[in-house]
């Protein structure tokens, strides 16, 4: 599985958690910001987008360290919403 994947599997966990902008219009930046207010890790959250941007545009590939990295974050984050919805 590639990034890509991971960064989709982390915006549908964002709208499984009700984490989505009113606007139909949504931007990785908007996601960010919801998902940094509700969830609190900004690291992990800009880790991630900006991997995403990184191999989507192109400076740099979509290999396995990259896939290992997004997985990382996208299951640190998935237990942090978890947890938060727990809360």
């Amino acid at each position: 599985k590639n990034v890509r994947y991971y960064y989709r599997k982390f915006l549908t966990l964002c709208r499984k958690h009700g984490l989505e902008p009113e606007s139909e219009m949504v931007t990785t930046e908007m996601m960010r910001t919801i998902a940094v207010e509700s969830w609190g890790d900004e690291e992990s959250v800009d880790e991630l987008t900006n991997l995403y941007r990184d191999v989507r545009y192109g400076s740099q590939k979509d290999e396995e360290p990259e896939r290992k990295t997004a997985k990382a974050l996208f299951k640190k984050l998935k237990s942090l919403a978890e947890s938060k919805k727990t809360a």
